[in-house]
């Protein structure tokens, strides 16, 4: 899905207007479980590859499905997290990610489903060389002392597993200001060899077009 980078960052920024009020009430504290962010933090690694001199600026509550009348995310189009677009189906996107990705069986891809209803808090750092910086709508922005932007502007979802946790699914959001044609949305399969994750393939969800 091809988007006009100016209209999405539009989206960004009206996002983050209308929801940096410190006055807006706190999520609650459910999180990601430790296998979770293993994984989030593999996905991150070796999609962005962050560069480790840099921040990243990562939304602090999950993405998901449902779409709403204001923002929820950091990222967002038509505010829709960027998991599907607001004119397609959870099942036609999930049918897409199963036909376009080799390995990914029901089960996983049944389990991002389920998990990605309802957002929940982002309040660790992944295992990340890079630093981040976590925000959520309703919260204050730490923004560093030196006014840098971060290299990227990152919104994840929780991330469906097979049974036996041998397979993960999972959505990466990013954005990219200097760099518009390297801001997309990407759901990455990912399968755990030798105690560690490997991304195994990828489906672009959207992606923003290059500046002319």
């Amino acid at each position: 899905m091809k988007t006009d980078p100016k209209r999405a960052l539009g989206y960004f920024l009206v996002a983050v207007a209308l929801t940096i009020s410190t006055s807006a009430r706190a999520q609650g504290e459910a999180g990601l479980n430790d296998v979770e962010r293993e994984v989030i933090g593999a996905a991150i690694a070796q999609a962005l590859r962050p560069d480790s001199a840099r921040w990243i600026l990562v939304d602090a509550q999950t993405a998901i499905f449902p779409c709403g009348p204001a923002p929820r995310n950091i990222i967002n189009f038509g505010n829709c997290s960027g998991m599907k677009p607001p004119d397609k189906s959870v099942d036609e996107v999930l049918a897409g990610i199963q036909n376009s990705i080799a390995g990914v069986d029901e089960e996983t891809v049944a389990d991002l489903r389920t998990k990605s209803e309802n957002t929940v808090n982002i309040n660790r750092p992944f295992s990340l060389f890079a630093k981040q910086i976590f925000w959520r709508p309703g919260t204050p922005f730490a923004k560093p002392a030196d006014d840098s932007k971060p290299e990227f502007a990152v919104v994840v979802s929780r991330v469906g597993f097979d049974k036996n946790q041998g397979k993960a699914l999972v959505y990466i959001g990013a954005v990219r200001w200097s760099e518009p044609d390297r801001s997309f949305g990407d759901y990455i399969f990912l399968v755990k060899e030798d105690s560690a994750w490997t991304v195994k393939g990828s489906l672009r969800a959207w992606q923003l077009q290059k500046k002319q």
